[in-house]
């Protein structure tokens, strides 16, 4: 199983980087739509600068061509943010490999270990109703864990390939100021899945471990066998984590940037009531 979600991954990998050229389509229209926003937003603010007969503060009105120029090096721009992201990636790729390695090597030795006479008894136990409904359970969960390690992989991809391609249309709309926030709450988004799967795999790094210190306290309980009430309750907490992967990536990245326009108009309106 382990096999599978690494050749998954990779082939998610190769499909983010398929699907990035089609932010090209979208660039042609962002630079029209940045274009006649800059126009508005600096004709408005040097227009209320003279009408008030104040000199024209040249800084604000660069924001309108910044946000042109990082339409312009779009690609170079998300390629940036991804590379930077990356090793982290790979660095908790490791660590989740890591575990794993080491949970199939006691799981090896355990049966190396396993003389005759046990597997009879165990070949008894299984005879046992509660025991194959047990294992059943197990084996269910075992699926469901892996699966959601699947899910969360394959959202992540899907949801950063989203970002990344309507990325230039976040950029030309940000120009305006009531849009401004925008690009913002976009950076922190994009970031905080791309953290999906560094979570998720730290996450498995420490499951692994949970899974070595239980075999290593008693090599002969049901836990060590994969069977069991206390097996299968751990892999329900492990599927519970893994759900929890997203809300925990946010906690890590948090952007309240998308709100600061109803948050000014709110102040306002409450201003008002007040006078």
């Amino acid at each position: 199983m382990n096999t599978d979600v690494t050749s998954l991954q990779a082939m998610l990998d190769q499909l983010y980087k398929n699907m990035l050229p089609l932010s090209s389509q979208l660039t042609g229209v962002a630079r029209i739509l940045a274009g006649f926003f800059a126009l508005c937003v600096i004709g408005y603010k040097v227009w209320g600068h003279l009408a008030r007969a104040e000199p024209v503060d040249i800084f604000p009105l660069l924001h309108p061509f910044a946000k042109g120029l990082a339409i312009l090096l779009y690609p170079s721009l998300i390629g940036l943010i991804f590379g930077i992201m990356k090793p982290v990636v790979q660095a908790t790729g490791a660590m989740a490999q890591n575990g794993q390695q080491a949970v199939q090597v006691i799981l090896q030795q355990q049966v190396q270990d396993t003389s005759s006479d046990s597997l009879l008894d165990e070949l008894d136990a299984k005879l046992d109703y509660k025991t194959i409904v047990e294992q059943g359970m197990a084996t269910f969960l075992e699926w469901l864990f892996e699966g959601a390690a699947m899910i969360i992989s394959v959202l992540r991809t899907f949801i950063l390939t989203v970002l990344s391609i309507l990325g230039p249309l976040v950029l030309g709309l940000s120009v305006l100021d009531g849009f401004r926030s925008s690009f913002h709450h976009w950076l922190a988004r994009y970031i905080s899945v791309s953290l999906w799967l560094p979570v998720a795999n730290i996450y498995g790094a420490i499951i692994a471990q949970v899974q070595i210190l239980m075999y290593k306290q008693d090599p002969s309980s049901d836990f060590a066998h994969g069977h069991g009430a206390a097996y299968i309750i751990f892999l329900l907490m492990g599927v519970a984590g893994y759900i929890c992967v997203p809300s925990t990536a946010s906690y890590i990245v948090h952007s309240l940037g998308g709100h600061s326009l109803v948050t000014k108009v709110n102040t306002a309106a409450m201003i008002m009531k007040k006078l």
